[in-house]
């Protein structure tokens, strides 16, 4: 299982990264007090309604998370 961090990347890059990656991998997009001003966003949304990816967030602060996507089995 790899873990693909994007925090620092541009718009763009989640497609690539899920394109990537396998089964069990895990995806940071963004971190921060909630999703404003994330470029990953509407990909990441994207993502879960195609069933590509399951979307989780981890609080590691009082009012900051780190949001995730982890690769799901590709349906057929």
């Amino acid at each position: 299982m790899a873990e693909i961090d994007l925090r620092k990347e541009k718009k763009g890059a989640f497609v690539q990264a899920v394109a990537d990656s396998q089964h069990g991998d895990v995806i940071i997009y963004h971190e921060g007090e909630n999703m404003l001003g994330c470029p990953h966003k509407l990909h990441a949304i994207g993502a879960s309604d195609a069933g590509t990816v399951a979307l989780v967030s981890k609080r590691i602060g009082p009012r900051h998370f780190i949001f995730m996507a982890q690769r799901t089995r590709v349906r057929r």
